[in-house]
């Protein structure tokens, strides 16, 4: 992830060049402008391995599920957690994906899109939990038309 910092103020010039020239694949520099553009730092920071202590995981994974089971009771959501990652699954399906980079204290949304996880446009930044968790919220109970 070092590669994808030092080339954040190259991430608005042409992928393909920048893939050849660099040896990163093109959709990685996707994801690491989309996550850029979303919230700086802390974006490619999201993309990078996972990092929490288990007390930690354990504590974000209680405050997930109870803010999920309050505001969206009628709907079949689980939640998997791996360190400082927590997939949101709805009916069964990888839907969502909660990042939170400790370094910033900070939390990213992500997106399952052409099979891999992408940083959540929302048109405003959301660095709270309870902010991106609002988001999630909108999109489960107004469709696809939210998003």
């Amino acid at each position: 992830m070092a590669d994808l910092r030092f080339l954040a103020s190259h991430l608005e010039e042409d992928l393909q060049s920048l893939s050849l020239g660099t040896g990163i694949p093109r959709k990685t520099l996707e994801r690491a402008r989309a996550a850029w553009s979303l919230v700086g730092a802390a974006g490619l920071q999201a993309l990078g391995p996972l990092r929490a202590t288990p007390e930690l995981e354990a504590f974000h994974h209680r405050q997930i599920e109870l803010w999920l089971r309050r505001e969206v009771p009628n709907l079949a959501v689980e939640i998997r957690s791996a360190r400082n990652r927590h997939t949101i699954m709805v009916d069964g399906r990888d839907s969502f994906q909660l990042r939170f980079v400790p370094d910033a204290c900070r939390w990213i949304l992500f997106e399952r899109r052409e099979r891999s996880w992408w940083p959540g446009a929302t048109g405003r930044p959301c660095l709270a939990l309870t902010d991106w968790l609002g988001q999630i919220r909108r999109r489960l109970t107004l469709g696809a038309k939210s998003r």
